[in-house]
């Protein structure tokens, strides 16, 4: 097994109070849970409150932080138990629209033990401003090159298959680790596309292409190199079998990896999603007038991607297993 350091997922169940049947994880005192990177004025605006095993009533403010004064108060609803916090209240403030910087105060009847919550903004375009961060984000999770700042080339010798090299450079790196997953790569590509379509001018005079469409197609060359001729995707991920995901070191510094399609690359619903997401991506780059050869290859991908989802037997399909084994995907 390679060297690493092995982090270990453990409960929180440090608290003010006993907790809840089941309940796993717990704060050591009351907290409005917001949404730290904030709200639009014109959305859905809520918070959540954790009470273990006790069920409480009471209210909430909003505190304007430039003049720490309480403008907009509300009624904490009962919204049922769940295994994280135990007992949950809701505080809904979807009525206030005023931009500006606040924290949520809670009254409850029957104990002092609480805190506000941490500072969090309410302003336009808030959802395009992260969504934008988001964009420029796959930037930094590029696998292969040098990221300024961040790590010098890495996985340059990606990848062997059945021990033989094989070309599987680029791509992005997972959320969580070092690894390739190719069958996920839709989820980033139709983001992107969507990102770009809503917002087609904010990204003009930038660069010659516009941030997510960049980042999409790097990955996109990534799926090209990994879709085998029958649809299905390999994965570039750690050597060690126990443990693919183990590798804690720096990037540059991980021994050559192995290419496997076997944690769900087979899946037909990722390489019929991935394919999809292929697709779209060449619709997008065609209607800019992107070059022709890589909305070709992209085309080809979503093709065969295709051509696999149609010999699909959906009749041997059994019922969805309740649980999955971890790193797999149904069917």
């Amino acid at each position: 097994m390679l060297q690493g350091t092995l982090r270990k997922i453990r409960a929180r169940t440090e608290s003010w109070s006993s907790l809840a049947e089941k309940q796993i994880i717990a704060q050591g005192t009351i907290r409005p849970i917001v949404s730290e990177g904030g709200y639009d004025p014109r959305g859905t605006k809520q918070a959540v409150v954790w009470t273990n095993d006790r069920k409480f009533s009471g209210t909430f403010e909003l505190i304007d932080v430039e003049v720490y004064k309480a403008v907009y108060r509300g009624t904490l609803k009962d919204s049922g138990r769940h295994v994280w916090g135990g007992n949950n209240l809701l505080a809904d403030f979807t009525a206030f629209t005023m931009p500006g910087r606040y924290r949520m105060r809670l009254h409850l009847e029957g104990t002092n033990e609480v805190v506000d919550s941490v500072t969090f903004p309410i302003r336009p375009s808030l959802y395009v401003e992260l969504a934008e961060q988001g964009a420029r984000w796959y930037y930094y999770q590029r696998c292969g090159v040098e990221i300024p700042g961040w790590h010098p080339a890495c996985h340059t010798d990606d990848a062997l298959l059945d021990g033989k090299p094989y070309d599987a450079t680029g791509g992005w790196h997972d959320g969580g680790d070092y690894n390739k997953w190719s069958h996920y790569s839709y989820y980033g590509l139709f983001a992107l596309c969507a990102l770009y379509d809503a917002f087609p001018e904010r990204w003009k005079g930038e660069r010659e292409l516009a941030v997510p469409l960049e980042e999409a197609v790097w990955e996109a060359e990534y799926v090209c190199k990994v879709q085998r001729e029958d649809g299905t995707l390999l994965s570039a991920i750690g050597a060690d079998e126990d443990d693919p995901w183990l590798w804690e070191g720096v990037p540059e510094k991980e021994p050559t990896r192995r290419l496997s399609p076997h944690y769900g690359g087979e899946s037909y619903s990722n390489t019929t999603l991935v394919g999809a997401s292929m697709a779209r991506l060449a619709n997008v780059l065609k209607s800019i007038g992107y070059e022709e050869a890589a909305i070709s290859r992209y085309t080809k991908v979503a093709q065969r991607a295709y051509n696999r989802a149609c010999e699909m037997d959906f009749s041997r399909i059994g019922p969805r297993p309740a649980e999955l084994p971890f790193g797999h995907s149904f069917p």
